[in-house]
């Protein structure tokens, strides 16, 4: 198991963010956004796609159709169209719940990533050992090969002929 990442809380509301009633005269006209802070003010992407797919596929948010009535982003879980007083008695329970279970999830998410990178190391790591060492068989029986062949820079067209035959007078004599 990798090392345990710091869970993502819940930590404050962010007061100075509250949205406000629009008082225009719709049905929703008293409802607003409730910004909630996360513990972790750079929150993975990951992280974000997870709470949200637990959150929309929760059986107490498709039984309130409150599904979609939650966003998150980097650094804050938002409620949408609601009150500060629906939140505490209504939305507060269920998002820490989906937090924990979130936290859960990512955490064996990061395990799996973190056993998958250790075995792509593994592999390379072994596939540099055996380059090297085929690579040292290769050059062993190239060297024992070269001592049969004069390897010498060739200065002429002449030479490179004169060497190819005694190569191959060298060759019918064993």
């Amino acid at each position: 198991m990798a090392k345990p990442i710091p869970p993502i809380q819940l930590v404050a509301v962010d007061q100075a963010n509250v949205g406000r009633p629009t008082m225009d005269g719709t049905p929703t006209e008293l409802l607003y956004d409730v910004p909630i802070l996360l513990s972790d003010s750079d929150t993975s992407r990951k992280w974000m796609e997870m709470f949200l797919e637990k959150w929309k596929k929760n059986p107490k948010t498709i039984l309130d159709y409150i599904a979609n009535k939650v966003s998150v982003g980097k650094d804050r879980v938002v409620v949408h169209k609601t009150t500060i007083d629906e939140v505490s008695d209504k939305y507060l329970d269920l998002l820490l719940e989906v937090v924990d279970g979130t936290n859960v999830d990512y955490q064996a998410y990061w395990d799996e990533e973190v056993r998958k990178c250790e075995k792509i190391e593994r592999i390379s790591q072994e596939r540099t050992a055996l380059i090297r060492n085929t690579s040292s068989k290769i050059d062993h029986r190239l060297k024992l090969q070269s001592k049969y062949v004069a390897v010498q820079p060739l200065s002429s067209e002449c030479d490179r002929k004169a060497a190819i035959d005694a190569t191959k007078q060298r060759n019918t004599e064993r």
